[in-house]
């Protein structure tokens, strides 16, 4: 395949991504309309189940659920009716499941990132992943082994007492 195939290519899996997406919205939509009137989610289920496992696959999940009564069961893999809850489609038709989820905001606390605690895990790991290296067959050269153990050494009797910029 030259250049000009592959480039080609590209365009049609651009294409029918995007065909594949539109259609993934419109039966989406419908089923939930569905499934409103008739109190049947099977569509919707399948739907999902359609889905390759995926984070496209999650995503469907929550716009779902987040705009419909239902709760995924993750043991049959099925939507169930929840209690409570009301149908959003309106909701749901704004906000397509492919953007739904894009804005989510990961909070940290920095307090915690500084502990001796954390720091304590941290050179924990340190350790277990150059003991799980070495186990496995990792090369190393006996002299780089012996500065790391004095490293690790001098990093556990700091035990997280180490300067921090105020």
């Amino acid at each position: 395949m030259d250049i000009k195939q592959i480039n080609k290519k590209i365009g049609e899996i651009k294409r029918s991504g995007k065909a594949l997406t539109d259609k993934i919205v419109l039966v989406e939509l419908a089923a939930m309309a569905h499934c409103e009137q008739h109190n049947d989610s099977g569509a919707l289920s399948r739907l999902v189940h359609a889905m390759p496992k995926s984070g496209r696959r999650e995503a469907l999940l929550v716009h779902i659920v987040d705009h419909a009564p239902l709760s995924w069961d993750k043991d049959k893999e099925v939507f169930k009716a929840r209690k409570k809850g009301v149908w959003n489609i309106e909701g749901a038709t704004s906000v397509p499941f492919y953007e739904y989820t894009k804005e989510t905001v990961t909070k940290i606390d920095l307090k915690k990132q500084l502990t001796h605690e954390a720091y304590a895990r941290f050179v924990k790991s340190v350790e277990k992943r150059v003991e799980k290296s070495i186990e496995d067959g990792a090369e190393y050269n006996s002299d780089e082994l012996e500065a790391f153990s004095q490293r690790l050494s001098v990093a556990i009797s700091l035990n997280g007492h180490f300067p921090v910029a105020a």
